[in-house]
């Protein structure tokens, strides 16, 4: 199996137990989203920017820039998210694309082929909210704040 040049089945599967918190045997959204985070964290090392931009001059953390920057943080890190589903770059994410996806983490998860295409179809279903037939960065910002999407 080949990851990141990773070819160590042990290595990768101790990585995909560390962020199946609830020990589901599947990632989930918001499992999902603490590992991107945590990649995207140390990748740009913004945790100790932010954290020295929030102290103010009587060293008190300052709650409402600590709140936006979080909301900002955020933002980004679905925007970012958003843009892995997005494999054609168009500002949204289709079906296929969703599938593609979860077909590339399906290796983890001991679903045949019926399963994911029947599992994916609900979740589509469910994130493209106005039926339009595309998930836009709205309807996942949705999805995130309310855990519809298992991947």
């Amino acid at each position: 199996m080949k990851l990141f040049n990773i070819n160590d089945k042990l290595f990768i599967e101790n990585h995909f137990n560390l962020f199946d918190t609830d020990h589901s045997g599947k990632i989930d959204f918001r499992e999902f989203v603490v590992a991107f985070l945590m990649f995207y964290n140390q990748l740009n090392n913004n945790n100790n920017n932010n954290l020295n931009n929030n102290i103010n001059n009587n060293n008190n953390l300052n709650n409402n820039n600590n709140l936006n920057n979080n909301n900002n943080n955020t933002e980004q890190v679905l925007y970012h998210l958003f843009n892995t589903f997005d494999i054609n770059k168009d500002n949204s994410i289709t079906f296929d694309e969703l599938l593609h996806m979860r077909r590339s983490m399906s290796k983890f998860q001991n679903l045949n082929e019926n399963q994911l295409l029947n599992e994916t179809r609900i979740i589509f279903d469910q994130l493209d909210t106005d039926k339009n037939g595309i998930i836009d960065f709205n309807e996942f910002v949705h999805a995130f704040k309310s855990g519809l999407l298992i991947i």
